[in-house]
């Protein structure tokens, strides 16, 4: 049974203020990808030049898409803003935001970061290997649609990288740092090749730590890879145990995608009970912890033991791009600060749930505040 998110919240309050380990005390590297958002709503009805109706979910925009099927017809979009976009950056502004240091390597822009990543830039190092790729995102109440421009990210590879990052380099960022996170497997092709060249060169060489350190991985939705490149790149995945505490974090969907790669039959499909999915996984994968994070909560199973709580959710969000990179944030502070897994997603939940109505990342403050006293 989910915990609600005001008793989980509190109780993630004081763990936070009674621990010794404030989030200005912690390191992070974080990457790869990086790309330009560009947030679009569709117009459903044009009143005037100036006022419209969007299009309220994906399910109405399908079927505007289906009924032109044999004929054709106009969608018209309208921008709501330009961002910064890909899972690693938006996870670094994130942390770096709650007081973390952070370096965020990734396609940010050469021979300087593209003027949207100026705010990350400002709060933390960035190491730029390459240009953005491009996202147009439709927004809609229940989701969004990411329609993506990758030919940047293609020629991403482990020699591209050590031109930017040398192997010294990478064992000074890691071998200082708390918390490690390569995500976004799926638009980048050579990420499993790069997953194992960083076992092979760099983390047998790390120094020892006082904590283990935590290796974070977000997939990105593997839906268009196969599923044998999937289980390669899980298996290569579980080889970063001996070197850190890894978990691998999906959002439900991807959660599916992971159990039928896997073949875990329908105990990981839409339908099933969460905990269900999200035991089955973990029970399938040699990593210490697998969170799942649907729209309305989070669980996590690391160790034999099941948690989860419910969000803040909100059904009118001011953005959902980036949500779920805001979630993943919120919980690896929660981990790299050590707290308890349910407190970790706590910190989750209540960072995305921030995200969604505010449109940006919270501070340390902000979080806490709204921790202590959740506007719902």
């Amino acid at each position: 049974m989910a915990v609600p998110f005001v008793a989980a919240a509190a109780q993630a309050a004081q763990a936070v203020q009674n621990l010794s380990v404030r989030p200005d005390q912690l390191r992070a590297v974080i990457g790869l990808d990086g790309f330009v958002d560009e947030i679009l709503w569709v117009v459903d009805q044009r009143v005037d030049a100036q006022k419209f109706t969007p299009v309220a979910t994906i399910a109405d925009f399908a079927k505007r898409i289906a009924a032109a099927a044999g004929f054709s017809t106009n969608i018209e979009l309208v921008p709501h803003t330009v961002k910064l976009g890909g899972n690693g950056p938006i996870m670094a502004l994130a942390l770096a935001k709650s007081g973390a240091a952070v370096t965020c390597i990734g396609t940010l822009g050469l021979p300087e970061p593209h003027p949207v990543f100026a705010e990350l830039a400002q709060l933390a190092e960035v190491i730029s290997i390459a240009n953005p790729g491009r996202t147009q995102a439709l927004e809609f109440r229940d989701g969004k649609l990411m329609l993506g421009r990758l030919e940047s990210l293609y020629g991403l590879s482990w020699e591209r990288l050590l031109e930017h990052v040398p192997v010294a380099r990478w064992l000074e960022l890691c071998g200082r740092a708390q918390l490690l996170a390569m995500n976004n497997w799926t638009m980048i092709p050579a990420m499993t090749d790069i997953w194992r060249r960083f076992l092979a060169e760099v983390a047998p060489q790390l120094p020892p730590a006082g904590t283990k350190r935590i290796a974070f991985f977000d997939l990105a939705d593997p839906q268009k890879r196969s599923a044998a490149e999937l289980r390669e790149a899980l298996h290569v995945l579980e080889q970063f145990r001996p070197y850190f505490t890894t978990y691998l974090g999906l959002n439900r969907k991807e959660a599916a995608e992971v159990g039928r790669a896997l073949g875990l039959g329908d105990r990981t499909e839409p339908g099933a009970p969460l905990e269900e999915a999200t035991r089955a996984i973990a029970d399938a994968l040699d990593v210490d912890g697998v969170i799942v994070h649907p729209t309305d909560r989070a669980s996590a199973c690391a160790a034999g033991r099941y948690v989860e709580v419910e969000g803040p959710y909100t059904p009118t969000p001011k953005l959902t791009t980036g949500a779920g990179d805001n979630f993943n944030a919120g919980c690896c502070l929660g981990l790299a600060l050590g707290l308890d897994v349910q407190d970790a997603l706590s910190l989750g939940v209540a960072t995305s749930g921030w995200y969604v109505r505010h449109g940006t990342s919270p501070t340390f403050p902000e979080l806490l505040q709204f921790l202590s006293s959740p506007v719902l």
